[in-house]
């Protein structure tokens, strides 16, 4: 925009192509989602709604319909190089200073928490057997214990090892969280009172988009609990989602993927089948 290359005859159509496409994709999201969330438009710098960047595009649009009217195409330059230079440069750019994990990574707002308490870990059921002569002698009272070990799966790699490295021992649960959804923070919530309903609730592990990580604090304040977590660039984190959306959550049994929620649609978190399924025994769950 501030060089003469092709000004009217490329740059400002092909802004205006961009804004064009992106007000679609982000009426889209309103209608099928709502207007949560931050759109992106300025990272964490400056937070917008989806309609708050709609009105916004729509605005510079018709910027740029003004300077498109008063624009000649005389004066437009025909230097392909200083165009395509700038383009790939800009480009280049983002990628080398734009997608830096930020400092906050390492700070105290958004360092891991590890202060899961694991109750009871214990997978044996003991059951106690008097013998026979103890009830006739209960003076020499001498019990012995049956074990009965209860099933569990297999144990396998989920894939996930590289974010937790004791994520597929044991029954844990896994989640994957935007700091300023409003839906990841109601599943959240939904977590701890099942946790302090549940004696023998698994380990809760949060993996968060560095998407607003100046939230990170709030959001745990609203879960009622700070759970295990780390933090993911925005690239790896969609790459290891795929195309799920957020709220996403996933209860492993050694590495096992028993139940998966994704989104706010048919495939949401559901709190009372998720807290029957925890409580349920492998063999039956089978």
């Amino acid at each position: 925009m501030l060089q003469a290359n092709y000004y009217k005859k490329l740059v400002l159509p092909a802004t205006l192509l961009i804004l064009f496409v992106f007000n679609a994709h982000l009426i889209y999201e309103i209608i099928s989602k709502g207007n949560d969330g931050n759109c992106g438009c300025f990272g964490s710098l400056l937070p917008m709604t989806p309609l708050q960047a709609v009105i916004k595009n729509f605005i510079a649009m018709g910027v740029l319909i003004y300077l498109y009217k008063i624009a000649s195409i005389k004066n437009d330059k025909s230097n392909s190089w200083v165009l395509s230079t700038i383009t790939f440069g800009l480009i280049m750019l983002v990628f080398m200073v734009g997608m830096k994990p930020p400092s906050s990574m390492n700070s105290a707002a958004v360092e891991t928490v590890i202060d899961e308490v694991i109750e009871d870990d214990s997978n044996e059921l003991k059951i106690e057997i008097p013998k026979v002569d103890s009830i006739l002698k209960p003076k020499k009272q001498i019990d012995s214990v049956v074990v009965v070990k209860k099933e569990e799966p297999k144990q396998v790699k989920s894939g996930f090892s590289n974010i937790f490295p004791e994520i597929d021992k044991g029954r844990k649960v896994l989640c994957f969280f935007a700091p300023g959804c409003d839906h990841c923070k109601e599943t959240a919530k939904e977590l701890t009172q099942m946790r302090n309903q549940v004696k023998d609730f698994p380990e809760v592990n949060i993996a968060f988009m560095d998407e607003e990580p100046e939230l990170i604090p709030d959001f745990f304040a609203y879960s009622g609990r700070k759970y295990t977590n780390k933090l993911l660039d925005i690239a790896s984190f969609w790459k290891i989602v795929g195309n799920r959306n957020t709220p996403v959550v996933y209860y492993l049994w050694n590495g096992n993927i028993i139940k998966e929620y994704d989104g706010i649609d048919a495939k949401a978190f559901n709190k009372a089948e998720f807290k029957k399924i925890i409580q349920t025994d492998y063999e039956k769950l089978k």
